[in-house]
């Protein structure tokens, strides 16, 4: 006969049941933390006090050249007599000398794709190629 074995099942964990929802529900968001503005940067670049800002003629020129750009305390530009642009608009600007309507030059070879905007994908071959056949 065939002898009998007993399967011996190990001890069972205990189930865990999962938690549903958000475990940070109802909790106000932390607030992020506060980063140094590029005018703080240049201050600790510059190793300047507070006192020595409007003497600073290093600290004068990068006001002068980022005063559209970046943040500089009104007071200080109130001190130096410099204006603020308010119609400043940060957005990059294609360069003058090449038109963003016009394509490069010289377009790279071996790409699937055109450059021109007025070639369809694959080349200026591309339909016809769709519409014959391989002979």
């Amino acid at each position: 006969m065939l002898e009998q074995r007993k399967l011996v099942i190990p001890a069972a964990h205990p189930v865990l049941t999962r938690k549903r929802g958000n475990p940070n529900g109802g909790r106000p968001i932390p607030p992020a933390p506060a980063l140094p503005t590029d005018f703080e940067l240049r201050i600790s670049q510059l190793q300047l006090t507070a006192e020595m800002y409007t003497s600073s003629a290093a600290l004068r020129s990068w006001c002068e050249r980022n005063r559209n750009r970046w943040y500089v305390p009104e007071w200080l530009l109130e001190e130096w007599g410099i204006t603020v642009d308010p119609t400043f608009s940060a957005v990059a600007r294609p360069n003058h000398a090449e038109s963003p309507t016009q394509p490069p030059l010289n377009p790279p070879r071996g790409l699937q794709f055109s450059y021109y905007p007025s070639q369809p994908r694959g080349g200026s071959n591309a339909s016809v190629r769709v519409l014959l056949p391989r002979l």
